[in-house]
């Protein structure tokens, strides 16, 4: 394989000085690299990321390359996916496992405990109606979920304060996502569900500012809007927190700066090869008559972004990561979602685009008559290979890790190596340079499964479905139209969120339950942005 500038005008690639330090780079505008010569730079990177190392790293140069970014992002892997410390004790949310016997490494098939990053806040903690008194992250202990509508237990044995509370059921409105063999079970046992997070940077910016509640994140949205050429995308947090203006902290020496976590999950089925999972007991809910119940499943991780704000890359860092078997398991969406309103149906900008793929029938998604829920077509679309695959550098990078997880884990069977980077987006590139990054369209197989989250760029299609040319992302008064997960998060820094979904969106009234579609409001909000 060759390795060169040619498709990357915005960041060139560089040469390691030798192999005993893999940091150390010179910079050429124009070089292509022999296979041979490809596979050494790489490996000689790879042995230098520590797999016994919990610490978060610190954010990377202002200059960073591909393959730079590509260690980061598999170090924060490492660090986030480590044991957690007994979460029984206060103080202990998001603390790596001080033990040798409890490592990132000694996560295996009979040994699955809790995550560092499974232990943040989830958003049914920080956005409910008893927001107005977070506690201290320092008194934080097994979570307190809350809801306006309070789910009961399905079952005497249910436990309701799991750290993976899957409360979303669909990806922010535009697809409903089921994977497992290809078997498209519209009933949800298959269906894959997701939750949402926020590190303890994050939370004590909310908490010092009250801008969990609505009202408080509304108003300072609106203001943060109209000053955006001079905040966004900076670390101006104080400065900007004085004019109402949101800005989350970056990381610095003294912190590792606000992380958002997205996390897919899925139950899996006989035909899986569960040795190769990420498994938890998780939170999952269920309508039963016209209650929510919540109950208990073993769930597997089929798909984590890690977003994180640093220094030298203050409109985020975006990593995703998918299970290496996901598109050999099957994946389906249900395709043609459509919003019913008295102007006429406002449909997904790519409804009658989808990829090359065979077509599988599925049953209709209950339409409930009163308009609660969204009414969808009874195709579901098989995902079969990605629209954009991941480069040729970085799976080479994957494979190398991938191979040094195997062998230092005890008996080599981590389960962390069948997982994968797809990509890294730190750099906002604007639309007409979109080929000069092969990570523009960065997009995660189970997060963004559908056509107009794969293919992202610019804006949400507005009421009157056509898609506009729009500069999504703002750094320091410098706009660009950039795509990929950094576009759509783009979306919410464009409405004054500093690119979170989540702020403004409280108090969660009730959770997403299994086998139901989005339902308005989700959709309402995507529409709205424009």
């Amino acid at each position: 394989m060759i390795f060169s500038c040619k498709n990357h005008k915005q960041n060139n690639q560089y040469l390691i000085k030798n192999k005993s330090s893999a940091s150390e780079v010179i910079k050429k505008n124009d070089f292509k690299l022999t296979a041979k010569e490809e596979n050494k730079l790489i490996n000689d990177i790879v042995k230098s990321i520590n797999l016994k190392d919990s610490s978060v790293p610190k954010g990377p140069k202002s200059d960073a390359s591909k393959l730079e970014l590509y260690k980061l992002a598999w170090e924060q892997f490492i660090a986030l996916n480590w044991p957690v410390a007994n979460t029984n004790t206060s103080g202990n949310r998001a603390k790596p496992n001080a033990s040798s016997d409890s490592t990132f490494l000694s996560v295996t098939p009979n040994k699955l405990p809790t995550t560092v990053w499974s232990t943040y806040a989830s958003k049914a903690e920080v956005f409910n109606h008893q927001s107005s008194n977070l506690p201290a992250w320092n008194l934080l202990k097994k979570p307190v979920y809350q809801y306006t509508y309070q789910p009961s237990s399905l079952k005497e044995s249910d436990e309701f304060n799991l750290f993976n509370n899957l409360d979303e059921n669909n990806e922010i409105g535009e697809a409903v996502v089921f994977g497992g063999a290809g078997k498209g079970n519209i009933s949800g046992g298959d269906q894959i569900l997701y939750e949402a997070k926020i590190n303890e940077t994050e939370y004590s910016y909310l908490r010092a500012y009250n801008l969990q509640n609505a009202d408080t994140a509304s108003n300072w949205a609106k203001n943060t809007v109209k000053k955006l050429n001079a905040f966004g995308g900076t670390c101006l947090s104080e400065e900007a927190a004085k004019q109402e203006v949101i800005c989350f902290p970056c990381a610095d020496e003294n912190n590792e700066g606000a992380i958002e976590i997205k996390a897919a999950w899925r139950k899996l089925n006989d035909s899986d090869k569960k040795e190769r999972y990420y498994i938890q007991k998780v939170l999952v809910y269920k309508k039963v008559g016209d209650k929510v119940k919540y109950t208990n499943q073993d769930y597997g991780l089929v798909g984590l972004h890690i977003i994180r704000k640093t220094k030298n890359f203050p409109t985020f860092i975006f990593t995703t990561f998918n299970h290496v078997d996901n598109l050999d398991s099957g994946i389906y969406y249900n395709n043609s979602i459509a919003l019913e309103e008295a102007k006429g149906p406002y449909y997904q900008y790519y409804k009658n685009k989808t990829e090359n793929g065979k077509t599988k029938q599925v049953p209709d998604l209950t339409y409930d008559t009163n308009n609660q829920y969204i009414k969808t077509g009874n195709i579901a679309v098989k995902t079969q290979e990605e629209i954009h695959k991941i480069p040729s550098g970085l799976e080479l990078f994957n494979t190398a890790i991938q191979k040094q997880i195997k062998k230092q884990s005890k008996n080599n069977n981590s389960v962390w190596q069948y997982y994968e980077l797809l990509g890294v987006q730190a750099v906002p590139v604007d639309l007409k340079d979109a080929d000069s990054d092969d990570s523009y369209y960065l997009a995660n197989n189970v997060i963004e499964t559908d056509y107009t989250l794969r293919r992202f760029t610019g804006a949400f299609a507005n009421k009157t479905g056509i898609l506009l040319h729009f500069s999504n992302v703002n750094k320091k008064g410098k706009k660009v139209s950039m795509g990929g997960c950094m576009g759509c998060h783009g979306n919410a820094q464009a409405g004054g969120n500093d690119f979170s979904f989540l702020l403004g969106d409280g108090p969660i009234k009730m959770p997403d339950t299994l086998g139901v579609p989005p339902d308005v409001k989700a959709i309402k909000k995507i529409l709205k942005m424009n």
